[in-house]
C-alpha cells in the first residue's frame, strides 16, 4: 500500500504543530518564574540580596538580626561557607542568647568539616536552652560522625523527649535504631573478645 505524499505531509504538518503545542502548554508556568513575570530574566536577584543585607549590616553593624538575615542569605544560597559562619559569630557576639543561631553556626561547622568545633557549639546552644530540641539533633548528627554512639543515642533521644511530634522525629527514629544494632553489636563483640 502506497501513502499518498500529501496526505503524509498533511499528518506530519499538523503532528509538528501538536508537539509545539504541548511543548509551549508545558512550559509556559516555568517563563514567569524565570522572568519574574516581568519579562525580564533576574539572575541578579541573589546578588542583589546579598548586597542589600551587606548594606543594613555596614549601616548597623550592632544589629544582630541583621547580621542573622545576611548569614542566613548566604547559607540559603550555598554561598561563602566562610562568611555564613563569620556572620552568625557576629550575631552571637551581640546576642548569645540566641539558641536558634547558635545551632545554625554549629550545623555550618559541620559543613566546613570542623565536627569537633560544630559539637562545641552545640552543647553551647544546649547550655544555652537545655529546652531547644534541633540542638539536640545538631548534637546527635555531630557525636554519631565522630562514632560516639553511646553519646549520640543519649542527644536524639532529647530531641524526641523534647520534640515527639517534631519534623525530625520519623528520621531521628530510623537514625536511632540503626545506632542501638551498632551499639549491641560492639557490646557483644567486646563480651566476645573478652574485653
Amino acid at each position: 500500500m502506497l501513502l499518498d505524499k500529501k496526505r503524509v505531509s498533511y499528518f506530519t504538518k499538523i503532528g509538528a504543530v501538536i508537539v509545539a503545542l504541548a511543548f509551549i502548554v508545558t512550559f509556559i508556568p516555568y517563563i514567569g518564574s524565570i522572568t519574574g513575570g516581568s519579562g525580564r530574566v533576574q539572575q541578579t536577584q541573589p546578588a542583589q540580596q546579598i548586597t542589600s543585607l551587606e548594606k543594613a549590616v555596614q549601616a548597623n553593624p550592632k544589629d544582630a538580626q541583621a547580621w542573622v538575615r545576611l548569614g542566613n542569605a548566604y547559607r540559603d544560597l550555598d554561598l561563602a561557607p566562610d562568611r555564613v559562619v563569620e556572620c552568625y559569630k557576629k550575631a552571637l557576639e551581640i546576642n548569645p542568647k540566641m539558641v536558634n543561631v547558635r545551632v545554625d553556626l554549629a550545623d555550618s561547622y559541620f559543613k566546613l568539616g570542623q565536627i569537633e568545633t560544630a559539637t562545641a557549639e552545640a552543647k553551647k546552644a544546649i547550655e544555652t536552652d537545655s529546652g531547644y530540641a534541633l540542638a539536640y539533633y545538631s548534637l546527635g548528627t555531630f557525636l554519631n560522625a565522630q562514632g560516639k554512639i553511646a553519646e549520640a543515642i543519649k542527644a536524639y533521644e532529647n530531641y524526641i523527649k523534647l520534640a515527639p511530634n517534631g519534623s525530625k522525629v520519623s528520621e531521628v527514629k530510623a537514625r536511632l535504631g540503626v545506632l542501638k544494632k551498632e551499639s549491641n553489636s560492639l557490646t557483644t563483640d567486646n563480651t566476645d573478645t573478652g574485653k
